[in-house]
């Protein structure tokens, strides 16, 4: 059974990017074994660009999350980032959770072999930046991305009212069970 991470990356509690995760979630229990992180519940200091992993290969920052949160990265199989659009990108908690890999920087394949999907929530625009942000990360660390969806919604109950969210989410489902 392959292992599963979903990175949750929303701030907002029962928002629609989490509700979107429990769905594709709800729909591959079985078939993966899944780990759902809502970074929202962790707590993950921000980079603070003391460069001091370049020279030891580690981050000097050891007491938050963020090694516990990695270690299940480099354990699982697929990795699926989900995360609204805020201003063209992910909000800070997935983009500081995104930063704190600098310190595994010089190890380039440390995700090779892993597959990677993409969730964005936006309402009206910037889609395209933002998975650029969250697939770049994938990609720089060997990984593959193969699927994104874009999730139209605004208020945390507007997920479900179009058709097309169902859709989009039900065709991630199908291609992370042939993944599977």
């Amino acid at each position: 059974m392959k292992k599963t991470i979903i990175i949750q990356g929303s701030p907002r509690r029962n928002g629609n990017t989490e509700r979107a995760c429990r769905y594709i979630n709800e729909g591959i229990a079985g078939q993966f074994s899944v780990t759902l992180l809502n970074l929202y519940e962790k707590h993950v200091e921000r980079c603070r660009g003391c460069r001091i992993c370049m020279k030891n290969k580690g981050c000097a920052i050891t007491n938050d999350d963020f090694a516990s949160l990695w270690s299940k990265i480099i354990e699982s199989d697929v990795i699926l980032q989900a995360a609204p659009v805020y201003w063209y990108s992910p909000p800070g908690l997935m983009k500081d959770f995104i930063d704190r890999t600098h310190a595994v920087l010089p190890i380039r394949d440390c995700l090779a072999g892993k597959t990677g999907f993409i969730v964005t929530v936006a309402a009206d625009a910037g889609f395209e930046y933002s998975e650029r942000i969250m697939a770049s990360w994938i990609e720089y660390y060997g990984g593959t991305v193969d699927k994104k969806i874009r999730l139209w919604a605004r208020e945390s109950d507007d997920l479900e009212k179009l058709p097309s969210n169902i859709s989009a989410m039900d065709e991630m489902i199908e291609t992370l069970k042939q993944v599977g």
